[in-house]
């Protein structure tokens, strides 16, 4: 029997990152991707912001031990976090496409 499959090659560059958050508002760190998969361990609800709209009223909230996968951006810094309250650890993974249909 024939496999008829090609390898698959990872084409883009994934890459996870940890940060200190506390209530100030802070950009993630410069990654191309266009989606990022926030991890919310800093003890903290957290209010994430994209694309440059600081607006309170169009935050995103993350409460404390919850994840989001945030789609549609082409930068890993076109989006901003910061800890309603307190300080901890923030994790993220940065990549292209979660689903590549193989």
């Amino acid at each position: 029997m024939l496999n008829n499959h090609m390898p698959f090659y990872q084409t883009d560059n994934p890459k996870s990152f940890k940060i200190s958050l506390d209530q100030n508002l802070i950009a993630l760190e410069d990654h191309e991707g266009s989606e990022v998969m926030i991890i919310n361990r800093t003890g903290s609800d957290i209010m994430v912001f994209d694309n440059d709209n600081f607006n309170a009223e169009n935050h995103l909230l993350i409460l404390s031990g919850e994840s989001l996968t945030l789609r549609g951006v082409s930068n890993s810094n076109s989006v901003s976090a910061q800890c309603v309250d307190g300080s901890g650890d923030l994790y993220y993974r940065v990549n292209y496409f979660s689903n590549t249909g193989h």
